[in-house]
């Protein structure tokens, strides 16, 4: 580099550069290359470019590379486009100032620069429009898609790059962000606007924004006036979206027009699916019904599935041709069945009343169907099964009767078969009880043969069979579902009058012989003989020619009713004999011979003689004619004797009733007979007890007394055991009229038979307690039987308590009014009344306390409460707990009304004061305030405290206390400790639990920090801290406070004494006893601080002169080592400790000494600056000084102590031996480092004599500029050296600063306020030193004036202004007479020429960013 190519690269003004063209002849080239960059662009451009200049293509190259050097080195985007956009136009240009603007955008757009200006110049347009969009999608920018296409040029290669990249690019994250740059339309084709519509999903779910794309495609072809009408698009539109091709030409008008209306449609119709909550749906998939029958079903069935769904939003939909290809009368029909499936009649009937007759009843009755299919109970009267019956009440039984018939016979059935599996389970259904139903839907579908359908009812409810006459009205309502014949049954009297009866009776017979009950199988058989001859013989002449038919070998032949009837009578008969012996009142066999084959008589013959029920039918016949006769008469039927007629007349079945002409006409029957009377009787005792049925007159009332005093007085012992084996297992103890009549014969038979005397009152007192609970309507559903077992089983009472509550539920009083009636019918003594009365309430106000913890109101609770009837002691007891301790009460109800609640019981009682006691102090400890941090205890805390209270009775609560104070003194303040611990001590007082002191408290948090390794400093400090206040001498607090002074005043000294505590904790403790106690225990302090320290055990030291010898001892053996910086502050901390004595004050100057000598004077600066250490300077400076010339190691240490040292006369001699004294590598190393040294020279005014050593004005610059000086220098010796000031730090370099400009180093002291101060390197050459050191006062709140007037008057600066992107402050045009770097300093460029240090030069321009010319000439 030559002299003027130098010249002009320390150039640092438009000025300087135009004055040096004035008188030297420069190439633009030459002058663009070396001009520093950080000279005013425009300023330069129209120097050399004045505007009727053009360019050369060099000129141009060399400007491109100018604009890309202020890129690198300063990294102002601002100052390229300043550069740039002053230049003359050309291609190189203008693509450079293009990318500069492009990286101008993104720069304040996602505030960073991806790219250099040069990188960008060397990318292909390409590529610069790939990275860019790339970038904008990264990072969700659409104000740079929107900047780029403003930048960019409208040329038709840049148009198909944009397009292109979108359409490579369009997934979700770039089409959203497209979306919000689609502003610019005209840069976007129609197949990439399409795409962010159909293809990409940004639009899914937000119609305004494929609104906005639609209007950006209709601006583009200049469409004005469009409207939705229909969804159709174009074809290839239309394939397009099918396929994800968005490969199209562009649209034609009408094309477009088509696609902007189409678009417009779908976009509504969208709308109208969202307001019906169908999710999912968006404009791509109305677009898809276009010509797609299957999209549009589907679509209609999202609809339809919709709660809102409505016959408008259909239409509506309809309109826009979204379901264009699915006929309007078949979405009527499929939205009127979604209607009735969703059980929304009343919109189903506005529908209804638009639809034809014929398809509306075909709908309903689909929607019924389905119902019904769907329901899990065969209840009518609630579930599906009434919405069904409701569906089908929408249309008359004359339209479709067949169907709407059926259905309602399918329902009738579920219900009978519900009733009977509810009646003869005594139980209600569970959902868990589903695999045990039979379904509406499996009684549809099980079988198209009514018989075997009820079979299978038959066989999923064992013992529906005992109720015939449902089971009988079952069959045939199974027959009429499913062959639509009626049948006619003999209900009343169960007469078989038909094949179908005879079938079904048949039927309930095998059920009864599966289960083995004989007696139940008896009258079944009965019925079949009766109905021989009317209904089974005729059938048996078809029934024997098909046998015959068959067994001639013509083949089979389809079972017809009538065979399967008799096939099933006969076997079961034979089943009834080899299951059910002796256990029936009937001839099974008789029957069974005359039904069954021919081929099975033998066998049955051989049966008949194993049975105890078979009577040989002619052994009373004298000739074998009538023997043959008598089995003729079985295998046919003929006509019976006398005795069977006498049966078939007094049929046991015909006394199931109140009539009183049919009971009379029974009994009349009976009358020779007493047996037959008493099985009579009996019957309609059986009837009379289990019916639910009351005697409809007065005439039938006085019968009914009449056959029951008859009974009583007659067959007392027979009705008993009827009462016992057959009417109580029956019995529906939930109907409490049966049970009362049940208990009032039972006791009439015991008393008539003379049985023991106490069954008879408990039977009078259990009818009288049925009598009771008829008038209580509450209970009616609770089991008598239940009732009396939670009361008589139960050992304990409460066990009977809790059951006899869950029973009642919420009708706890009903129950308790009951509770003398339940005990004498359980049998127990009348004192067991009033504990259970006692114990139902206490758990009635148990559970209203539970629901007040639950919803945190106990206005409930508390009404009860007050109006409780007298309670037991262990109810109150308990109650009292409840509220007291219960952790969920005491988190859930407020205390006042615990507190509340309490009052209402007995105070007498101890359990309920001791409640009393825990509630008040808990209620104290919520109330207590700090007065000295106005601070409420914590609700953490109160609430622990309040769950101390999950203790037992008999467990130790100070424990429990004591633990929870001792928690709480890790977080709450001394003071609500001690408040607690009062409350805490007047509520154990009244549970006569042992005294808890405070010291005890505090002791344990002691011991636990100690273990733990804990903060003693932080446990023990606030409570003695709180003794130090006056509370008055009768204060309950203030003779807390001073028995915990003495106590644990006491505990600390025992902790410090202690040899298993480790030495460093018992050091803590001593601290603590030293600040607080103010008790001298240095002797101690030594001993532990040479344990920790130096390892080293200390005898007895008493007094002082022993101490200060151990202190000299621990001091010479102190070597430099891991601990020797904790052994130096350990002495030093104990001479600060011990009073000032002349002993004492030998060890200061030993401590003083020794330190110089081991260059280690910070341990002891923060100590020394006191005034009671300047009589010991006399003592250790002047020896100090004279060995200081021949040692030089020293000289360091020797001027921090004496600098910083409160006695001044000793300050000016050591700084002249670091000035004046020779001293090696090492000893000049230690004072450039020494920051205290630093400081002292700074604060003792010897700035200007530094400047005589090397290097040490810079050092002193490092310390002070850089902030160091917190670091490295204790802030006690800052506060000491510069007092009274906020930043002392601040001050001192003020200090330095104010000495270097009043020697001349201006430029030395503006380098260190720069870097202070943090001014930024683009305005270190736009002011003078003078208003730099003025604003670094302003800084450190000083006020002194650092220059003189007259350099006030010569020097200016213009204001700059603010740019409003950048926010860059430009300097205003400078005067000619002052230089950027200084004042009166007079350089001449071609002495810079001469430098030889070139390297100088180098770094002065180069790679440091913090240039100061004024420091870097002034050296050269």
């Amino acid at each position: 580099m030559d002299g003027l190519e130098l010249r002009l690269a320390v150039c640092t003004s438009t000025h300087s550069v135009a004055e040096l063209l004035e008188t030297h002849s420069v190439s633009k080239t030459t002058v663009i290359k070396c001009v520093p960059e950080f000279v005013k662009g425009r300023e330069l451009a129209l120097l050399l470019f004045p505007s009727s200049t053009a360019f050369n293509k060099g000129e141009a190259e060399a400007c491109v590379r100018r604009a890309e050097g202020i890129d690198v080195w300063t990294g102002r985007i601002d100052w390229v486009l300043d550069w740039l956009s002053a230049l003359p136009k050309s291609t190189h240009v203008q693509r450079c100032m293009r990318n500069a603007q492009i990286l101008d955008l993104v720069l304040r757009s996602i505030h960073e620069q991806p790219w250099t200006l040069v990188e960008i110049n060397n990318m292909s347009d390409q590529t610069v429009i790939d990275s860019v969009l790339e970038l904008a999608v990264m990072r969700d920018s659409a104000c740079i898609v929107r900047g780029l296409a403003e930048l960019l040029e409208h040329t038709q290669s840049n148009h198909t790059r944009w397009n292109e990249w979108w359409a490579r690019n369009m997934a979700m994250s770039s089409a959203r962000v497209a979306l919000d740059a689609v502003t610019e339309g005209e840069w976007f084709s129609d197949d990439v606007l399409l795409g962010l519509v159909y293809g990409a999903g940004a639009c899914g779910d937000n119609a305004n924004d494929a609104e906005r794309v639609l209007s950006v495609v209709a601006r583009n072809h200049r469409i004005k006036d469009y409207t939705g009408s229909t969804i159709d698009m174009p074809e290839r539109v239309q394939m397009a979206v099918r396929n994800g091709d968005w490969t199209l030409d562009a649209l034609s008008e009408t094309e477009a027009r088509r696609v902007c209306e189409a678009g417009l449609a779908q976009i509504h119709a969208c709308r109208i699916i969202a307001q019906l909550d169908v999710s999912l749906v968006d404009v791509t998939a109305v677009a898809l019904c276009q010509d797609n029958e299957r999209a549009q079903r589907r679509l209609l069935t999202l609809v339809l599935r919709s709660p809102h769904a409505s016959m408008s939003g259909l239409q509506e939909l309809c309109s826009l041709r979204v379901f264009g290809l699915v006929e309007y009368e078949e979405i009527q029909q499929l939205l009127l069945h979604a209607l009735l499936c969703a059980e929304r009649f009343t919109d189903a009937r506005q529908v209804l009343d638009t639809m034809d007759n014929v398809n509306a009843c075909d709908t309903v009755c689909a929607a019924a169907r389905e119902l019904v299919d769907n329901a899990v109970s065969g209840n009518k009267e609630h579930g599906l099964l009434k919405s069904a019956l409701e569906c089908l009440d929408l249309v008359s039984d004359t339209e479709h009767s067949d169907q709407i018939e059926d259905e309602r016979c399918l329902i009738n059935v579920s219900h009978m078969v519900w009733q009977l599996g509810a009646s003869t389970t005594k139980r209600v259904f569970q959902s868990s009880d589903i695999a045990t139903r039979m379904l509406p839907i499996e009684i549809r579908h099980f079988s198209d043969d009514p018989f075997v359908v009820l079979r299978a009812v038959l066989e999923r409810y064992p013992r529906a069979y005992t109720n015939p006459r449902v089971v009988r009205e079952l069959g045939a309502m199974l027959v009429q579902l499913k062959t639509r014949e009626r049948v006619e049954m003999s209900i009343r009297d169960l007469a078989v009058r038909s094949l179908t009866e005879a079938y079904i009776v048949g039927l309930m017979l095998e059920a009864a012989v599966r289960q083995n009950d004989g007696k139940a199988a008896g009258p079944f058989v009965r019925q079949l003989q009766a109905c021989m001859q009317s209904v089974l013989a005729p059938c048996m002449r078809s029934v024997e020619a098909k046998r015959a038919h068959r067994m001639l070998g013509h083949g089979d032949l389809d079972r017809t009713d009538d065979e399967r009837a008799v096939d099933l009578v006969w076997t079961a008969c034979v089943d009834l004999v080899k299951s059910c012996k002796a256990e029936y009142d009937a001839d099974p066999v008789s029957l069974a011979l005359s039904l069954c084959p021919a081929e099975q008589v033998p066998e049955l013959l051989r049966l008949s003689t194993n049975s105890n029920e078979w009577q040989d039918p002619w052994a009373h016949m004298a000739s074998p004619t009538d023997v043959l006769q008598g089995v003729r008469d079985m295998l046919v039927g003929s006509s019976p004797g006398p005795a069977a007629r006498a049966s078939e007349q007094v049929d046991p079945d015909t006394m199931r009733t109140f009539d009183v002409a049919i009971l009379r006409r029974g009994l009349r029957s009976a009358q020779n007979d007493p047996k037959v009377r008493c099985a009579l009787l009996v019957e309609w005792l059986h009837f009379a007890v289990t019916t639910v049925k009351e005697p409809s007159d007065a005439r039938a009332h006085e019968f009914r007394t009449a056959m029951e005093t008859e009974l009583v007085k007659r067959f007392p012992k027979e009705a008993m055991r009827a009462l016992n084996d057959r009417v109580l297992p029956e019995l529906d103890q939930t109907n409490i009229t049966q049970v009362r009549t049940y208990y009032l014969v039972y006791a009439k038979c015991a008393q008539a038979v003379g049985g023991d005397s106490r069954d008879v009152q408990m039977a009078q007192a259990r009818a009288q307690l049925a009598e009771e609970l008829m008038h209580i309507p509450a209970l009616r559903s609770v089991r008598f039987d239940e009732l009396v077992r939670a009361v008589a089983e139960p050992e304990s009472r409460n066990a009977s308590v809790d059951r006899l509550g869950a029973l009642a539920g919420t009708h706890v009083d009903e129950v308790i009014a009951l509770a003398s009636a339940l005990v004498r019918a359980a049998g127990k003594q009348e004192p067991d009344a009033a504990a259970i009365a006692s114990g139902l309430r206490a758990r009635q106000l148990q559970q209203l306390l539970d629901r007040a913890a639950a919803t945190g109101d106990p206005t409930q609770f508390l009404a009860s409460l007050s109006d409780s009837p007298q309670l037991q002691t262990d109810d109150i007891a308990s109650i009292a707990s409840h509220i007291a301790y219960n952790p969920r009460i005491a988190l859930s109800v407020d205390i006042d009304s615990r507190s509340l609640a309490l009052q209402q019981l007995p105070a007498e009682l101890n359990t309920v004061m001791r409640a009393r006691a825990f509630v008040q102090c808990a209620q104290e400890v919520r109330e207590l305030r700090d007065p000295f941090t106005f601070t409420r205890i914590s609700d953490n805390w109160a609430r622990a405290f309040d769950s101390c209270g999950r203790i037992d009775p008999g467990s130790n609560l100070t424990r429990q206390v004591l633990h929870v104070l001792v928690e709480m003194s890790q977080t709450e303040s001394a003071y609500i400790v001690c408040q607690t611990h009062m409350a805490v001590s007047r509520m154990l007082h009244v549970w006569n639990e042992p005294v808890l002191r405070l010291s005890s408290v505090y002791a344990l948090a002691l011991e636990q920090a100690i273990l733990g390794g804990g903060s003693v400093e932080r446990v023990c400090g606030p409570p003695l801290e709180l003794c130090k206040f006056d509370y008055g001498d009768n204060s309950e607090l203030g003779d807390v406070l001073q028995e915990f002074r003495s106590e644990f005043g006491r505990e600390l000294e025992r902790v410090v004494n202690n040899a298993s505590v480790s030495s460093a904790m018992r050091l803590r403790v001593l601290r603590v006893v030293q600040q607080y106690e103010h008790a001298s225990m240095g002797g101690m302090e030594l001993k532990l601080l040479a344990d920790i320290h130096w390892s080293y055990s200390v005898g007895s030291i008493d007094t002082v002169e022993a101490q200060c010898a151990e202190w000299q001892h621990l001091l010479s053996i102190t070597k430099q080592g891991d601990q020797f910086e904790e052994q130096v502050s350990a002495l030093v901390h104990m001479l600060n400790e011990w009073s000032l004595t002349s002993n004492v004050d030998a060890c200061w100057i030993q401590m003083l000494v020794w330190t110089v000598e081991h260059n280690y004077v910070s341990a002891v600066l923060p100590s020394v600056q006191t005034d009671r250490m300047r009589v010991l300077g006399s003592h250790v400076f002047p020896a100090l000084i004279d060995r200081a010339q021949g040692e030089p190691h020293i000289v360091c240490a020797l001027a921090e102590l004496a600098l910083l040292f409160p006695d001044t006369t000793w300050a000016e001699p050591c700084m002249s031996l670091v000035v004046h004294a020779g001293y090696g590598e090492s000893a000049l190393h230690d004072i450039l480092q020494s920051s205290y040294l630093h400081v002292g020279i700074v604060v003792r005014g010897f700035v200007s004599a530094s400047c005589a050593v090397p290097g040490l004005v810079d050092a002193i610059g490092r310390t002070l500029r850089a902030r160091a000086v917190d670091r490295a220098v204790d802030r006690r010796v800052l506060e000491y050296c510069v007092p009274n000031t906020v930043h002392p730090e601040l001050e001192l370099l003020c200090r330095a600063v104010h000495v270097l400009c009043e020697i001349g180093m201006q430029g030395v002291a503006v380098s260190w306020v720069y870097e202070c101060l943090g001014v930024p390197k683009h305005m270190r050459f736009g002011g003078r030193s003078q208003m730099w050191v003025r604003q670094l006062d302003a800084v450190a709140g000083r006020n002194v004036v650092c220059v003189d007037e007259k350099d006030e008057e010569t020097g200016h600066m213009e204001s700059g202004h603010e740019d409003e992107e950048t926010g860059h402050v430009e300097s205003g045009h400078e005067d000619e007479d002052v230089h950027a770097w200084g004042d009166d300093v007079d350089i001449d460029v071609d002495d810079i020429a001469h430098v030889s240090d070139a390297e100088q030069v180098h770094d002065a321009w180069g790679d440091d960013d913090s240039i100061d010319l004024d420091a870097d000439l002034i050296n050269l």
